[in-house]
């Protein structure tokens, strides 16, 4: 199987696909403060993906940014920044339902 790494599930900054490969790893930091109806956070996003067998992971992304989600979380939005080529800006919008 392949694996695809990019966008706000994965690696917040980058486009959707921005790495792809038979294997990956990634890791997020976050801190937040909560308020009342509110939440913000800081965050972080790393990560890599390649052949599962070979000479290793190309060099990862890397990408920061400041997110606030209201509604515990059923409302997000993020503000991201690649740190590393392609790098740029991302804002994404999120809105989860309960069904």
């Amino acid at each position: 199987s392949r694996w695809f790494l990019g966008g706000p599930a994965t690696l917040r900054g980058y486009p959707g696909g921005a790495l792809s490969g038979e294997a990956f790893w990634r890791a997020r930091g976050e801190v937040a403060n909560a308020f009342p109806g509110a939440r913000l956070a800081l965050y972080t996003d790393v990560g890599s993906a390649g052949p599962r067998d070979g000479p290793g992971f190309p060099r990862p992304l890397w990408s920061m940014g400041v997110g606030a989600s209201f509604l515990d979380g059923l409302i997000r939005i993020d503000c991201s920044r690649a740190l590393r080529a392609p790098v740029g800006w991302r804002v994404d919008f999120y809105a989860d339902g309960i069904l």
